[in-house]
C-alpha cells in the first residue's frame, strides 16, 4: 500500500490486492480444514461492484435487452464483455449483490442455502443458481475476475477519477489535505 495523490492510482492498486488477498484467501488453509471463503468472497464482489462503477453507461445484454450499466446497479457488469458476457438474468445478478455481497458486507452472513465451494477440481460453472440458494465456484469466481479486470479499459478509472475528484474538491469531506505522520502520534495523554 503506498500513499496516493490521485484516486486512480488508489483503485488500481486497491484492485490488484484485492485480487492477490482473495486468492491467498482461498489457498489458506484453516487449521480445521477450508479456506477463507467468506473474505475471498467479499474481495471477489468488492471488484466487482467497483468495475460497474467505473463502467457505468456502458450496455450490456439483460434478458435478451439491452441495459446500461449504473452506479446503481453496477453488478449488470457480470454481463460485460470483460466478464465474458455471463449471460445473467436481472433476477441472478439482484440475489448474487443481495445473497453475498450486500450480506458479508454488512452482515458478515450469506444467506441460508448460499454455498461457497473452494475446491479446484469443480470445473468451470461460476455460479448455479438453485431454487434454494446459490452455489459459487469460488476458484471460478476469482479466475473469471481476474480476468476481466486484465480486460478491464483502465482509462475508464482515470475519468471516473477525475470527476469523482472535482466532487470532492467541491464537498470536502475532511477540513484540509494533510499529511499524517507517525510522530504526530494521538492527541490524547496517558
Amino acid at each position: 500500500m503506498a500513499l496516493h495523490t490521485s484516486f486512480e492510482t488508489m483503485a488500481i492498486e486497491a484492485i490488484d490486492e484485492y485480487l492477490t488477498a482473495s486468492e491467498n484467501c482461498l489457498t489458506f488453509e484453516k487449521a480445521r480444514g477450508g479456506s477463507l471463503g467468506y473474505p475471498a468472497t467479499l474481495l471477489l464482489f468488492c471488484v466487482t461492484n467497483a468495475l460497474g462503477v467505473y463502467l457505468a453507461g456502458e450496455s450490456v445484454t439483460i434478458g435478451g435487452r439491452s441495459q446500461r450499466i449504473t452506479e446503481h446497479e453496477p453488478f449488470r457488469v457480470l454481463n460485460h464483455d470483460c466478464f465474458g458476457r455471463l449471460a445473467l438474468n436481472d433476477k441472478q445478478i439482484k440475489r448474487l449483490e443481495k445473497v453475498y455481497r450486500n450480506a458479508l458486507a454488512h452482515n458478515a452472513i450469506i444467506d441460508l442455502g448460499a454455498v461457497l465451494v473452494v475446491r479446484r477440481d469443480n470445473g468451470p460453472l461460476i455460479f448455479i443458481f438453485r431454487p434454494d440458494g446459490i452455489l459459487i465456484n469460488l476458484p471460478s469466481f476469482h479466475k473469471i475476475v481476474a480476468a476481466a479486470w486484465q480486460r478491464f479499459p483502465k482509462e475508464r478509472i482515470k475519468s471516473w477519477a477525475e470527476r469523482h475528484h472535482k466532487f470532492r474538491r467541491e464537498h470536502p469531506i475532511f477540513d484540509q489535505p494533510r499529511a499524517y505522520t507517525p510522530s504526530q502520534g494521538s492527541s490524547r495523554k496517558r
